[in-house]
């Protein structure tokens, strides 16, 4: 549930980062502000979902283009039940592993 949640915040991001005037081709300070603010509930996430929420921007921010991000926007708008792609579920795990301290 955690995961879609995840997923489903990228998709809130993207679609309001993406509302600029011109074509956005890459990640700005707007699309990680668009993520953490759809990704944290300040009123009842606790730190492990926060860090969870920062840890995933940034693992995509550096491992996924965002042409890549964007087509998965595209697609799960189209089909909120889709099936969450394999490089964007372990990045999900990684950080789950990292910020979890499941690592021990």
């Amino acid at each position: 549930m955690a995961i879609r949640r995840l997923t489903l915040i990228v998709a809130l991001g993207l679609v309001v980062s993406s509302c600029a005037p011109e074509p956005q081709v890459e990640y700005t300070l707007e699309t990680e502000t668009n993520f953490l603010a759809g990704c944290i509930d300040p009123t009842s996430d606790s730190g492990l979902h926060v860090r969870l929420c920062q840890c995933l921007y940034q693992r995509l921010h550096v491992v996924v283009p965002y042409e890549r991000l964007k087509v998965l926007d595209d697609e799960m708008v189209a089909d909120p039940e889709l099936k969450l792609q394999p490089e964007f579920v372990e990045l999900i795990a990684d950080c789950v592993i990292e910020e979890g301290d499941l690592n021990r």
